[in-house]
């Protein structure tokens, strides 16, 4: 035995039990240490080469050098605490400890001799130490117990164990003894199959959304949403490609406490720094892309230090793809490295697929539902145009015999019968304004007879002003602004009636007086508007916009503005055929004409009139190398409308500049103040609550060298437009190409 009795009892283990097979009292105690001789003979004829490593050694038992000790219980009890996978440590009652075995060396890297003596509560995470003292006085009381908790190796790296500890009274002392687990590995592997539990949930759920879903951003959405709620991800958005020279990846859907992050960050698809992250790769070829270590990677240099302000470790990047290329991306973020595995890329994978598939049935519905409404509406107006044209053509028979008669009785009847010559004034009046309704009718469906020839839309505006102001009234001034244009083939007679049904529009619209804006203009329309804008042709055009400051419209009303006998006018003002006669006038002069509206906003109409080809098409003066429009310089964009500012934002980023954004005056004076200088401010005029003036007075306060470039989708002259703007500032009339909006920036800024 060794100096400590209890060594046998603890590193040996059961010590009580020994014991009572040393002092045999009972017929039962004979009989176990019978059994017990009968193992030890049994055991004895190996114990050679079975204790031959430990004796090299060196143990606590006492075993000679020469491995001459003889087989005992105790030796066999020795060899079992000794080369147990588990630590095995008995203390004092002052916690020293007093004996270890040697898995205590894999385990914690300290030597068996340098373990004794110390502290048990040193081998504790420094947050476990405290509750020690309170776990051994439960431990005398209730002779034992098992637990959880958190070691450190001796290097101070923190790993979980499992400890069974009980007490050992032998000669009026207490020990401990302690068998200790290192359960790191079974820790891991529970924390995996909780991720992998949950990720396997976020991807039912989101089936289930797929499912259900009908609208593709509430269904992107809400996938964002189940990756981080069920998931347990820090962040998930996805982005979609934008097809420009920038090849800009742009979020669509993002959710998370780092929503900021994705929205802050530039990412594009193409082979360049900001394309070789995981979403760029992703999308590039069109696979799984995965960056388990976001402060150790140099492809996320880019963005890194955006990462680290929100804790991002991993991140998984998905592709959504429709054939053999990508449209977009799922990016998915994690607070810890090493977050995805094999398993986690695999079930994501055919999360994507399927998201992918329902974005574009999605897509695909959409699309048909609208041609079946773009159909519908084609076909409505059309069977009213052929109503409208036939019951015209009708009724202009019927107007010939009453005019006809209305001047034939005129003739006859004597100057002195004054009554009877009054009445059939009134019939004769009544049968030319019917004759007017007719003509609109005939309009409409398109059917009435053209006097086509080259015309001056300049020509014809000024000439038809004055006639203009005596229809409406004196208390409402009207403006022309004409700018060079080329001529067009068209009707002169259909041209002035536009004008006059435009302006008679505008004067019920504005009952307390106001102002009337006509503008011409030169413009080109590319395919990018044309997309935007159902039923239009890239081309070059002359533009034809009339403007008032009245109520302005609803987007409903707008839905229906032009459809024959649609008024809003109380019964007997109007017969409804006014802005659907000026509808079918544009489009039998193969032309465009669309609407810009806001409640208490006032109202524009924008006619695009195709240049005759035979004076050949005139390209507008941009330049030949579209590299003069770069730019290094820093601007300012204040825009309450997302989408635009967005667009405006790439646009100029495309072009080398250095862009921030605002939608508010609010945030515009924050970027102001934080010591970032600006070239220049490119503003909106119309926003809610200020006007472009009034932001470029309070960022010129802050800058006063910034120049300004105003914009907006009224004419320059509309009020509210030119009263917001400072006299002979840039003007960008909306909507505008990605050069146009390069050459008004470069004029700004060469200014």
């Amino acid at each position: 035995m060794v100096k400590y009795q209890c060594v046998d009892c603890v590193i040996f283990r059961n010590f009580s039990f020994f014991q009572t097979l040393g002092t045999p009292h009972t017929v039962n105690g004979l009989f176990l240490i019978s059994a017990i001789v009968v193992s030890a003979l049994l055991v004895a004829a190996a114990r050679g080469a079975f204790f031959s490593g430990r004796r090299k050694k060196g143990n606590p038992a006492g075993h000679t050098p020469d491995g001459s000790a003889p087989f005992t219980i105790e030796t066999y009890r020795d060899f079992l605490a000794w080369y147990a996978n588990d630590v095995v440590l008995l203390c004092d009652n002052h916690r020293r400890i007093i004996d270890a075995n040697r898995r205590v060396c894999d385990i914690y890297g300290f030597q068996r001799e340098e373990l004794i003596g110390m502290d048990a509560a040193d081998l504790r995470a420094p947050s476990a130490r405290a509750r020690l003292d309170d776990l051994l006085n439960a431990v005398k009381v209730n002779d034992g117990a098992f637990y959880e908790t958190v070691h450190v190796r001796k290097d101070g790296t923190p790993f979980p164990v499992e400890v069974s500890i009980r007490s050992i009274k032998q000669g009026g002392l207490t020990y401990y003894e302690s068998i200790i687990r290192d359960v790191s590995h079974r820790k891991h592997a529970e924390e995996e199959l909780q991720r992998l539990n949950r990720t396997l949930a976020a991807i039912i759920q989101c089936r289930k959304a797929l499912i259900k879903s009908t609208h593709e951003d509430a269904l992107m959405q809400e996938i964002c949403r189940l990756c981080v709620e069920a998931g347990g991800y820090r962040v998930c958005w996805i982005g979609l490609t934008q097809n420009g020279p920038a090849k800009l990846v742009k979020p669509v859907a993002v959710i998370g406490d780092a929503e900021n992050y994705a929205r802050s960050i530039t990412i594009t698809w193409d082979d360049s720094p900001t394309g070789r992250g995981p979403v760029g790769t992703a999308i590039r070829t069109c696979r799984p892309s995965l960056d388990n270590d976001i402060p150790g990677s140099t492809a996320f240099q880019p963005w890194r230090g955006q990462a680290a302000q929100y804790g991002l470790q991993s991140c998984l990047a998905l592709p959504l793809c429709s054939g053999d290329s990508a449209f977009g991306a799922v990016a998915i973020y994690s607070e810890r490295k090493e977050a995805f595995g094999p398993a986690e890329v695999h079930l994501f994978s055919h999360l994507t697929d399927d998201l992918a598939f329902g974005i574009m049935a999605l897509r695909a519905r959409d699309a048909k539902a609208q041609l079946e409404e773009q159909l519908r509406q084609a076909q409505r107006l059309e069977s009213i145009g052929r109503l409208a044209g036939g019951v015209a053509h009708d009724f202009n028979n019927l107007l010939t015999i009453i005019l006809c008669n209305s001047e034939a009785l005129l003739t006859a009847l004597p100057a002195e019968n004054k009554r009877l010559r009054d009445q059939v004034t009134d019939i004769e009046n009544a049968g030319e304004r019917a004759r007017d309704l007719t003509r609109q009718l005939l309009a409409f469906s398109r059917k009435q007879i053209l006097e086509m020839r080259l015309l001056d839309l300049n020509d014809l505006v000024a000439r038809t002003q004055r006639m203009l102001q005596r229809l409406i009234g004196e208390d409402i001034e009207i403006t022309a602004t004409l700018r060079a244009i080329e001529m067009v083939r068209a009707d002169e007679n259909q041209l002035q009636q536009i004008l006059m049904n435009l302006a008679v529009n505008a004067r019920d619209a504005m009952p307390s007086g106001g102002r009337l804006m006509i503008e011409t203009g030169s413009v080109m329309l590319d395919e990018e508007y044309a997309r935007d804008h159902a039923g239009a042709s890239p081309g070059h055009y002359v533009l034809l916009a009339v403007s008032d400051t009245g109520c302005g419209m609803t987007s409903e009303v707008i839905e229906h503005i032009f459809e024959p006998f649609f008024t809003t006018k109380e019964l007997g003002r109007g017969t409804g055929l006014g802005l659907a006669t000026v509808y079918g006038i544009v489009k039998q002069h193969n032309g465009y004409i669309w609407v810009y509206s806001e409640p208490g906003r006032g109202t524009t109409f924008k006619i695009y009139l195709p240049v005759v080809a035979a004076l050949g098409e005139i390209e507008p003066q941009l330049p030949e190398d579209s590299t003069s429009l770069q730019g290094a310089e820093t601007i300012l964009v204040v825009e309450d409308e997302t989408s635009v500012r967005d667009i405006v934002a790439r646009m100029l980023e495309h072009y080398g500049y250095r862009v921030f954004c605002a939608a508010t005056l609010d945030e515009a004076l924050g970027h102001a103040g934080n010591g970032v200088r600006f070239d220049l401010l490119l503003t909106d005029v119309i926003m809610p609550k200020v006007n472009g003036k009034q932001v470029y007075e309070a960022i010129a306060a802050l800058q006063p060298a910034i120049r300004v470039l105003y914009m907006s989708g009224h004419p320059e002259n509309v009020i509210g437009v030119s009263e917001a703007m400072d006299t002979g500032r840039t003007f960008l009339p909306k909507p505008f190409t990605s050069r146009g909006l390069g050459l008004k920036v470069r004029q700004a800024l060469n200014a």
